[in-house]
């Protein structure tokens, strides 16, 4: 074979510029296509997770406050102070108290000087933060505990300030835990704004009502409690929108009615 016939069959068998850039283009296409596919598996999959995570955190929010506020006052003397009370904001701040199964004293209360008051059984008063005695004068007298000590027999309970109260036999002692419950930039917040229970919870609303169903703000007349709880997703999606909200988050909302156990 010639030398030419050689060069001949050599340039046959290569590209040419215009299938260079076919080729190329060819490429960039599918390898775009590629990329837009796994660009939107990871949107749909950061979307249902974040979707996931705000239907969680909607259904704590509504289930641990519906826990609560169903057991709130708990036998305490509900004619002396308000059990159940919004602080600060009407729509996001409420604090209950409670009174656990069982720390109601009615027995004979002896107090020593030392600001002790002998109990039945420590585990009544574990755990609580307070004490209220119903003097029988229409006022409630309410003071920290201190601490419990359950190794002495009765067990003991120690209060702070002893010089300020005054029991004798005969007073009703009972045993309270306040819990307050808030939203502080978007985080549901037990007590303090470094207990967070949940995260992105835009919106909580709380309506109280008589046994008529008339809205009321006294705890002597509440009967059942609405709640209205509202969560959003972490980021916003500048595709997602909204006939009111104009941000890109999606919301969920739940709502619950819920009969006060132990106010009647």
């Amino acid at each position: 074979m010639s030398k030419v016939a050689q060069k001949e069959r050599l340039g046959a068998s290569g590209f040419t510029i215009v299938e260079l850039v076919i080729t190329i283009v060819a490429g960039s296409i599918v390898i775009l296509g590629v990329y837009r596919l796994l660009a939107q598996a990871m949107w749909s999959y950061n979307l249902q997770e974040q979707m996931t995570d705000m239907y969680q955190n909607a259904t704590f929010t509504i289930k641990k406050l519906s826990e609560e506020v169903s057991q709130a006052g708990g036998a305490l003397p509900d004619s002396l102070y308000t059990v159940v009370y919004v602080t600060g904001s009407p729509t996001n701040d409420i604090t209950m108290r409670v009174n656990k199964k069982g720390a109601v004293q009615k027995d004979t209360i002896t107090i020593t000087a030392s600001a002790k008051i002998p109990i039945d059984s420590g585990n009544a008063f574990t755990g609580l933060d307070s004490i209220v005695v119903d003097t029988g004068k229409g006022f409630p007298v309410t003071k920290l505990i201190d601490s419990v000590k359950v190794t002495s027999t009765p067990d003991t309970v120690y209060l702070k300030s002893p010089a300020t109260i005054s029991l004798k036999p005969g007073d009703v002692v009972y045993a309270a835990s306040t819990a307050r419950y808030f939203i502080d930039n978007m985080n549901f917040c037990l007590n303090s704004t470094s207990n967070v229970m949940a995260e992105n919870i835009d919106s909580l609303a709380m309506m109280f009502y008589d046994s008529t169903h008339a809205a009321t703000t006294s705890w002597a007349n509440m009967s059942s409690i609405s709640l209205y709880v509202r969560a959003r997703t972490a980021a916003p999606d500048k595709f997602y929108k909204h006939a009111v909200f104009h941000d890109g988050y999606r919301r969920l909302a739940l709502s619950m009615n819920i009969k006060l156990r132990n106010r009647f």
